[in-house]
């Protein structure tokens, strides 16, 4: 069973050319026709939403990962600045100079 535009039903029903059971019936094609479009509207706003919780969830992830690398690399950085550090003192006081602290005493 098919129906026409809802433009054109007003016009045939202002023109007197269909009888109220006949735009009755049309109308009830149009009410299906829109319920079952906006469950169809939304089932989509739904997966959308639950798509977007997921990448919300995601990048709260990457934030954290994010802030744990950069701890990370700068946990290194000073190991390897106390490591550099050390091994000048070394070289300084293998070489018989005096460490840079050691300076003005004695």
């Amino acid at each position: 069973m098919g129906t026409m535009p809802a433009q054109k039903l007003l016009t045939a029903w202002k023109l007197e050319q269909m009888t109220p059971e006949m735009a009755m019936g049309h109308i009830l094609q149009h009410l299906v026709m829109l319920t079952e479009s906006d469950q169809e509207a939304a089932s989509r706003r739904m997966a959308i939403h639950t798509a977007i919780e997921a990448l919300n969830i995601g990048w709260a992830n990457v934030k954290l990962e994010l802030t744990e690398l950069r701890h990370l690399v700068e946990a290194m950085n000073a190991k390897k600045s106390e490591k550099r550090n050390a091994k000048k003192g070394e070289l300084t006081n293998a070489n018989g100079r005096e460490v840079a602290g050691e300076q003005g005493r004695g």
